[in-house]
């Protein structure tokens, strides 16, 4: 069994290695993450006519893309986990299995309500 504070020294001494890679990769997660956001802006304020409430649109468009995201994230992180010298912002890019992870992100998501 792995205890918190073997989980939290090994995740400090993976992000030491290249710690501004893995900054760098983060930020670029959080600038596409903005980017969508602002897009789905753009179409619920254009679809219902206020960008406060969400369009089906909107939402359909920023759960897809949310799932992208969260999917390379995941793929990245993993991956600096094994290997923290050869993680590479490629990993980002990682839409397979789009489907399985969508329908966990679904059940997640009807979970929690």
């Amino acid at each position: 069994m792995v205890t918190a504070g073997e989980a939290i020294r090994f995740g400090w001494e993976t992000f030491k290695r290249r710690p501004w890679f893995f900054v760098g990769a983060t930020l670029i997660i959080m600038l596409v993450s903005g980017l969508i956001d602002a897009f789905t802006r753009g179409i619920d304020a254009a679809v219902p006519g206020s960008a406060d409430q969400s369009s089906p649109l909107g939402s359909l468009i920023s759960l897809l893309a949310g799932t992208f995201i969260n999917m390379g994230a995941t793929a990245f992180y993993l991956s600096a986990h094994d290997n923290p010298d050869a993680a590479d912002l490629s990993a980002l890019w990682h839409p397979r299995p789009f489907l399985k992870f969508l329908g966990a992100s679904i059940l997640l998501m009807l979970q929690s309500r």
